[in-house]
């Protein structure tokens, strides 16, 4: 993974939903943030495509290619004990299966074009998202 963000918001829904199958997630998966983040994207940069976003235990993920570049974006909540309105967004770009088996990440610099893109975002919505920051994935790591 790359740089990430965090935030605070209370507009997007803190009940965790359920699978197809009927099964209860443990937690909320940021489903209504992505579809969000998404829509606010496409409208910005319209040549941009989107994966279905795919739910994993941890949040939702989805994919973005723009000018023949992929990015993943992973949306997390990042509850604590003062805070239970915190999300986090992390970034990466795929290094290919060889990459993968070494365990190879993205530089931060790969993913630029899908942070400048969430961060306009962001910064379009101050109603919406507060207490922004930017971290390196270590940081981003310690905080969580």
């Amino acid at each position: 993974m790359n740089d990430a963000v965090i935030f605070r918001s209370g507009k997007f829904s803190l009940v965790p939903p359920r699978s197809e199958s009927g099964r209860l997630y443990d937690l909320p998966l940021g489903d209504d943030l992505s579809a969000f983040l998404i829509a606010r994207m496409t409208a910005s940069r319209p040549a941009a495509q989107f994966s279905p976003v795919t739910r994993e235990d941890f949040g939702s993920v989805f994919d973005m290619t723009l000018d023949g570049r992929t990015y993943i974006l992973t949306v997390t909540w990042l509850a604590d004990r003062d805070h239970e309105d915190r999300w986090g967004i992390q970034f990466s770009h795929p290094v290919g299966l060889l990459g993968a088996v070494i365990g190879r990440r993205s530089r931060p610099e790969a993913c630029r074009t899908a942070q400048n893109l969430v961060a306009d975002a962001l910064s379009a919505h101050p109603e919406t998202f507060a207490n922004v920051e930017w971290l390196t994935q270590d940081e981003f790591n310690k905080r969580v």
